[in-house]
C-alpha cells in the first residue's frame, strides 16, 4: 500500500490501560526468558536468579520498544495529514502544464535521476491538443519518458491511454516510460501494462497516492520529526543521521525478517543439538535469541512509516 486512503487510528486507551499492558507484557517477556533459563540450566533457583537481571533489561528494552511504536504511529499520522494536503494541492492544479512541471520540480528531487527536462518535440493529435511524451530525462543511467495526465471528477486512466502511450514511447525510441496522473487507474491495467513489457516496453504507473508518496519521500531520507508537519518541506538532516538511518535500513529492514526467523531457529536446532556441551549450547542459543530478536523488530519497526516506494521495482531496460 503507497498511502493510508484512512486516517491512522488514534491510541484511545487511557494512561492506566497503557501501563497495564506494559506489565502485562514486561511478564510475558520474565515468564519466557526464566521458562528459557530453565530448560537450559535445569535447575529452577539458578533461573530465577539469572531472570532477575534480565528483567531490567527487558524493561529498559520493553520501553525503548514501545516509545520507538508510539514515535512512528504519530509519525505516521503526521505524514498522512501531509499527504492529505499534498493531495488536496495536486487536486486543485488548473492546467495540464502546470501539473507537467509540478511533476518535473518533484522528480527533479529524485537522486535516480540524473536529468530531466520538459519535451521540445511534442505532437499534437486532429484536435490540436499534445499527446505522447511531456518530460525525458536520465534515470539511472537509462533514458526514460514521462507523461503527466489530469483527470476530471472520476474519470480514470483506460487501456486506450497506456497503449498510446506505449506507441509514443516506440515511436520516440524508448524503452522505459512513466505514466504519471492526479486521479486513479482503470482496473486490469496491470494487465495491458505487462503484454506491453513483452513487446519490449517497460512502463511504469503512478497515481496521485504515488505521488504524494514521492513528494513526502523525497524529504524522507534525513527527516527530523519535528518538522514532519502538512504543508512544510522535509529539510535534509546532518550526514551524521542520515548514516545512522542507513545503517538502520540496512540491518533493519522489513523484508530480512523471515532470514532473521530462519538463522534463529537454524542456531536453536544447534542449541538442541549440543545440549551436552554447556558452552556451545549458550552459544548457540543466544545467537538464535539474538536473531529471533531482531526478526521482531524487523516486523515491527523495519517497515517504513511511508509504505513501498512507487518507484521500486522500476528498472529501466538497458538493452
Amino acid at each position: 500500500m503507497l498511502y493510508a486512503k484512512k486516517e491512522p487510528k488514534e491510541d484511545t486507551r487511557s494512561v492506566l490501560g497503557r501501563r497495564f499492558d506494559q506489565l502485562c507484557g514486561l511478564f510475558l517477556l520474565w515468564l519466557a526468558s526464566f521458562l528459557l533459563l530453565a530448560s537450559t540450566v535445569e535447575r529452577l533457583l539458578t533461573a530465577l536468579m539469572f531472570s532477575i537481571p534480565l528483567l531490567v533489561l527487558e524493561a529498559v528494552a520493553l520501553r525503548i520498544f514501545l516509545n520507538t511504536i508510539e514515535r512512528k504511529r504519530q509519525q505516521r499520522r503526521r505524514f498522512w495529514l501531509a499527504g492529505k494536503k499534498l493531495i488536496e494541492d495536486i487536486s486543485k492544479v488548473n492546467s495540464r502544464n502546470e501539473f507537467i512541471h509540478t511533476v518535473m520540480e518533484l522528480f527533479a528531487r529524485i537522486p535516480d535521476f540524473q536529468t530531466l527536462s520538459l519535451n521540445t518535440s511534442k505532437k499534437c493529435d486532429v484536435n490540436n491538443e499534445e499527446q505522447g511524451i511531456d518530460l525525458v530525462g536520465i534515470y539511472q543511467g537509462m533514458p526514460v519518458a514521462i507523461l503527466c495526465m489530469r483527470t476530471e471528477g472520476d474519470n480514470r486512466i483506460k487501456h486506450s491511454d497506456i497503449r498510446s502511450f506505449a506507441g509514443a514511447l516506440s515511436l520516440g525510441g524508448y524503452k522505459n516510460g512513466l505514466f504519471v496522473t492526479t486521479g486513479e487507474y482503470a482496473p486490469g491495467l496491470t494487465r495491458v501494462v505487462k503484454e506491453i513489457s513483452r513487446r519490449g516496453i517497460n512502463i511504469k504507473l503512478i497515481d496521485r497516492l504515488g505521488l504524494m508518496n514521492l513528494a513526502l519521500r523525497t524529504g524522507l531520507e534525513a527527516l527530523q520529526e519535528k518538522d514532519a508537519k502538512p504543508g512544510v518541506s522535509f529539510p535534509a538532516a546532518e550526514e551524521r543521521r542520515a548514516i545512522f538511518i542507513l545503517i538502520w535500513n540496512s540491518v533493519f529492514r522489513f523484508e530480512k525478517a523471515k532470514s532473521y526467523f530462519l538463522f534463529g531457529l537454524i542456531l536453536y536446532g544447534g542449541h538442541i543439538l549440543m545440549r551436552g556441551t554447556t558452552f556451545l549450547s549458550l552459544f548457540y542459543l543466544s545467537f538464535a535469541l539474538l536473531n529471533i530478536l531482531m526478526g521482531t523488530v524487523c516486523l515491527y519497526l523495519g517497515r517504513n512509516v511511508m509504505g513501498t516506494d512507487p518507484l521500486k521495482g522500476f528498472e529501466p531496460d538497458k538493452q
